[in-house]
């Protein structure tokens, strides 16, 4: 089963306002260039997170780590 954040290329390009909308503030400061969400956590505690990078106040890369 995928979530709604399973496609992170759609958000690529968008500014920080819409990624609050999309996925929440989840306690990033506002005008950092670097953000990280939490996905999900599985059955054996194993969270993934992407970590969320900003150029001139739009989205340019996101990188998904797996860390328990």
């Amino acid at each position: 089963m995928k979530s709604k954040h399973s496609n992170h290329l759609r958000y690529l390009g968008k500014n920080r306002s819409q990624i609050m909308a999309e996925i929440g503030n989840q306690s990033n400061n506002y005008l950092s260039d670097i953000w990280s969400c939490h996905i999900k956590t599985n059955w054996f505690g194993m969270k993934t997170l992407w970590i969320i990078f900003f150029e001139n106040g739009k989205v340019c890369k996101i990188k998904i780590k797996k860390t328990f």
